[in-house]
């Protein structure tokens, strides 16, 4: 089996006896074990009479078995053993998994095993599931990505299996004479067969012991004998080649989308012709397509590659989010499209664009960084389905094969005889709605006349080929340090300037991390400057796109995102250029000159996505209030909109000019660089920033505080039909005992919530608690979203459910609160698996002002010290008394009727932000 030579991980490749496929991966550093099974059974399996089964049935293996016939035991067994667990249903594959601390793992093999040995499939709990499936099919039915799958469903072959619907509702999955249940379990018994099944099981134990714990636990699963194939049948007739599409959606998106069917035979992982075009079609740097349509003002954004993809269809797409012109220009669009396809192909097939991309996927794979243990165990059990047993770790970066024949039958296959367009825009005309969906769309033959137009469009001499890549490395080598180090130390500690730096010696990776925070107290809590730093931070992305390209496309990354008091520069990548690539951006974050068209598209596209807001899910909107509540810094959307409307181009200049006087810069520097070679970084840095800037000392961190408030009440208008809820109980200090008694209520309230909102009373599909903490003061957040109850209803079954964990927890014997204490600390000194993760913790500790960054350590020392009485008394008087402080965050039940609580209401957020206490985050 090809691994990286990073990879220090052992595995082992079996066929058991009943033909199932199992990959063992031996880890001896892991502190978690994972494991996932993978059925090649999907919703194309689905029967015509009963479309949504195969999701109905994975929902509804979780529901308890014949050995553990409890349906929350699993969750409950999972996450008070420091775990994780999930499932997903596609077109061809289902997917389980889970994780573990070592400890339990095997216990939970037992547990997951039996799934797929004897479900029980309880008629009580199968009919909950069905309306759990039906919340889900209502809660995204304004979810424009599923309107228009609904579409594209739709305009396909209605005998190929893409063309079904793959979620389900009561409607498909209740209409049986006998009931679902019968028809679900013909369904399991007719397909889950071993010999249709891979599992990966990741562990610290040896391969040996792996491979006795597969037989004992996956060797015993059926093998049927009455297996049904996916029919070979096209997925697009003739009528449906050379068609526009055009889709009404239900938020103001405008986009093209161009398909083109590939010949499947074609699409060789090896060689991966789709992945060649993709890199020569997405190209965003000078020449380019992308830059062109920028320049004309007809696009704002492109990508390019695989589009739909099954087992006996592919195809390549290109996506370009349209500006306003562009929406009316389309045909000059697409007669730029096919002369870049020309241009490929009389210029674009060549041996050293294709190392060139050899080189970079080589190195990517060498020095990749390690997923969690969960996300790799389910990525591979799906690779094993796609590649050889020697390539299932190599598969996904295998580009070895330089085949220019191959693509160049992929690129004949971009025909103008043969193209599909899809057009999103709400000013699009339709005659037809999507079942399902109700998406309004139309189908139009594309004529001659308009094919040949776009083939004899005037040639653009602007459009070329992108030069070879000066941000390639063929060669990588790690440096260790002179001396190992454990934790950041601080390189330079100047006025209005500090420097910290971690020497690389854990991952052995020549890869680094640059976190760069630039503070001002110009910005402060004003709206205007606020939404001035907005504006700013998309002008730069959209300005960097042609410069920082090839050094992306060379594996160095970066993002520029606002934070509360001004912004924050990420750069990662290969380090012998990474120090280049940061100059490059630290240099162009300071420029004032930017094109007023583009200006104004970018003005536009935030108010229009800002606009749009008002039709995202409530519980997605009360995310948003709730931050909007607590934070000084952060708005509701109708108040951006309304700060945004009368801003220009010149004031954006003068605010940038505002931000550079006067500033604090916190720098975090981690990497298999040399600590000279960071140190003359970090007085480069301070140079440039000195030139420029006053110094000022760091800027605290704020949350508003609701101490003394009792419970509060903010509401927000409704635009869905379905209601929503948020509980806040926030603490108000930030000691390490205070985030452990905070993490321990939400460890046992939340698998309790999940069981009993969402399963047992089918409130809503999308519920669930979570530990919160603002700027390192903790609390916990509960919430609903319901199709079924009003506000009210949903507040009430929080209250009660929080009122009986008293009472679940007098229940635990010792033995039991240990292992949810060591549960706890188990997910708090979760080890990192990569530079990445590394780096993100140490960057969010000074952010957080965890300077000595011990607080983890702290707060793990103090969970031991908890005894379970002392939390059922800190939940009785922080989440239970009738003197509670908490913030509830709710739609209204419509527009013109007032929620009915007696509680405080927050009807205006700037006189509560005005009075509301400050919580101020100072450093360790």
């Amino acid at each position: 089996m090809i691994t990286s030579a990073n990879d220090n991980k052992n595995y082992r490749h079996i066929t058991l006896d009943n033909g199932l496929k199992a990959l063992l991966i031996h880890d001896a550093t892991c502190t978690k074990s994972a494991a996932s099974l993978a059925v090649n059974v999907g919703h194309f399996n689905d029967p015509k009479e009963h479309e949504g089964l195969a999701h109905l049935l994975e929902h509804s293996m979780f529901l308890g078995t014949e050995k553990f016939p409890d349906p929350q035991e699993y969750q409950q067994f999972i996450k008070h053993h420091g775990g994780e667990h999930n499932a997903w249903t596609g077109s061809e594959f289902t997917n389980y998994y889970f994780s573990i601390n070592n400890e339990q793992f095997i216990t939970a093999l037992e547990r997951f095993s039996d799934f797929f040995h004897a479900p029980l499939l309880d008629p009580q709990w199968v009919a909950k599931e069905i309306e759990a499936v039906d919340s889900e099919f209502r809660l995204k039915q304004n979810d424009d990505n599923r309107r228009l799958n609904a579409v594209i469903k739709e305009t396909v072959n209605q005998f190929h299996p893409f063309s079904q619907f793959s979620v389900g509702n009561k409607q498909t999955l209740a209409t049986n004479s006998d009931g679902p249940i019968t028809t679900l379990r013909s369904f399991y018994q007719a397909h889950y067969s071993s010999d249709k099944m891979n599992v990966v099981l990741l562990s610290h134990l040896s391969l040996d012991e792996l491979e006795v714990q597969s037989h004992q636990f996956f060797g015993a699963i059926e093998q049927r004998k009455s297996i049904k194939t996916f029919p070979q049948i096209a997925l697009y007739t003739k009528e449906q080649h050379s068609v526009e599409i055009s889709v009404v959606p239900d938020k103001d998106i405008k986009r093209l989308t161009l398909s083109f069917e590939m010949a499947v035979d074609d699409i060789n992982y090896c060689c991966k012709p789709i992945s060649y075009l993709a890199f020569l079609f997405g190209h965003e740097g000078e020449g380019s397509l992308l830059s062109r349509l920028k320049a004309l003002d007809l696009a704002n954004s492109l990508s390019a590659g695989a589009g739909l993809s099954g087992y006996n269809y592919r195809e390549f797409s290109i996506n370009i989010a349209l500006t306003d012109l562009g929406l009316n220009s389309i045909d000059q669009i697409i007669g730029l499209v096919f002369q870049v396809i020309d241009i490929i192909k009389e210029q674009g097939v060549d041996s050293w664009r294709y190392t060139e991309q050899h080189n970079i996927m080589n190195v990517a794979f060498d020095f990749q960084e390690p997923p969690k243990a969960i996300d790799l165990v389910s990525h591979l059990s799906i690779n094993m389905f796609k590649f050889k047993p020697k390539d299932i770790v190599y598969g996904d970066y295998a580009m070895d094969s330089f085949e220019p024949d191959a693509i160049m039958r992929c690129l004949q296959k971009m025909s103008a005889q043969t193209i599909r367009i899809v057009v999103l825009s709400q000013s699009n005309s339709h005659d037809r709605r999507a079942k399902w969906y109700d998406t309004p769309y139309k189908v139009s033959p594309i004529n001659p006349q308009r094919r040949q137009l776009w083939l004899c469009h005037p040639k653009d001499p602007s459009l070329s080929l992108p030069p070879p890549n000066p941000f390639v490395v063929e060669r990588l080598a790690y440096r260790k340090p002179t001396t190992a180090q454990y934790t950041p130390s601080i390189l330079i500690d100047e006025a209005g300037i500090r420097v910290w730096h971690l020497p690389e010696s854990k991952f052995n990776v020549p890869k680094g991390h640059i976190f760069t925070a630039i503070d001002s107290p110009n910005v402060g809590n004003d709206i205007k400057y606020q939404v001035l730093l907005r504006l700013y931070v998309e002008l730069l992305h959209d300005s960097l796109a042609q410069v920082t390209f090839p050094a992306e496309i060379a594996g160095m990354h970066y993002d520029i995102y606002p934070h509360a008091s001004g912004l924050t520069m990420h750069v990662s990548g290969y380090t012998p250029k990474l120090f280049i690539f940061f100059e490059i951006l630290i240099t162009k974050i300071r420029q004032r000159e930017f094109p007023l068209s583009r200006f104004n598209e970018i003005k536009h596209q935030l108010e229009k996505n800002w606009k749009d807001q008002r039709k995202a899910k409530p519980i997605n909107r009360l995310f948003k209030g709730l931050s909007a509540t607590l934070q000084p810094h952060q708005f509701d959307y109708p108040v951006l909109l309304e700060a945004l409307e009368y801003l220009t181009l010149k004031d954006v200049q003068a605010f940038i000019s505002t931000l550079f006087s006067n500033i604090h810069l916190e720098s975090y520097v981690q990497g298999d660089w040399p600590t000279r070679e960071v140190r003359l970084f970090g007085e480069s840095l301070h140079r440039q920033i000195a030139n420029v800037a006053k110094a000022h000392p760091p800027i605290p961190r704020q949350v508003h505080s609701i101490e003394a408030q009792g419970t509060i009440v903010r509401q927000l208008t409704n635009t869905s039909q379905q209601a929503a809820v948020i509980m806040y109980f926030q603490s108000q200090c930030s000691i390490p005992r205070e985030i452990a008694l905070w993490s321990l209520a939400n460890q046992i309230i939340n698998p309790k919530f999940f069981s009993s909102i969402r399963t047992k009373q089918q409130l809503g599909y999308v519920c669930g608690t979570s530990y919160m903490p603002i700027n390192r003061y903790p609390g916990i957040m509960l919430y609903i979203q319901s199709t079924v109850a009003d506000p009210n209803v949903l507040i009430n079954a929080i209250d009660d459910l929080l009122a009986t964990i008293n009472e679940h927890l007098s229940q635990l014997n010792s033995q039991q609160w240990q292992q949810l204490c060591d549960g706890m600390a188990s997910q708090m000194k979760t080890t990192d698996t990569s530079a990445h993760q590394q780096a993100s913790r140490y960057w969010t500790s000074i952010c957080n002002r965890d300077l000595t960054f011990k607080h983890r350590d702290e707060t793990i020392a103090a969970l031991r010290n908890i005894s379970c009485d002392q939390l059922m008394d800190f939940i009785a008087n922080n989440m239970i008394s009738v003197n509670v402080n908490r913030l509830i965050m709710t739609t209204t039940i419509s527009d013109n009727e007032p929620l009915v609580i007696k509680h405080k209401q927050i009807t205006d957020v700037k006189t509560f932000k005005r009075h509301a206490p400050i919580l101020f985050l100072t450093p360790d």
